[in-house]
């Protein structure tokens, strides 16, 4: 599986959020890498409780191999329209 894809299965575990597909990574070394991933979320609401349409984006994470553990060090989100 890939790092980015892995990280983000470990984040959205709890959520009604889902990583669908890491698109590209790049390794920049052996502990440093920058990743899109693809996500789309189903079924979460506003604050007051009214049901939020489905929606799609991308994530741009750069990710950093620590003590042996891939980290998320940075991260941009946007929502596909």
């Amino acid at each position: 599986m890939r790092i980015a894809l892995a990280l983000m299965v470990l984040v959205l575990a709890v959520s009604p959020l889902a990583a669908t597909q890491a698109d590209d990574e790049n390794a920049i070394t052996p502990d440093i890498a920058v990743a899109h991933v693809k996500w789309g979320v189903r079924g979460d609401e506003d604050p007051d409780g009214t049901p939020r349409q489905p929606r799609n984006g991308v994530m741009m994470q750069a990710v950093m191999k620590r003590d042996g553990k891939w980290t998320v060090v940075a991260a941009q989100n946007t929502n596909i329209r």
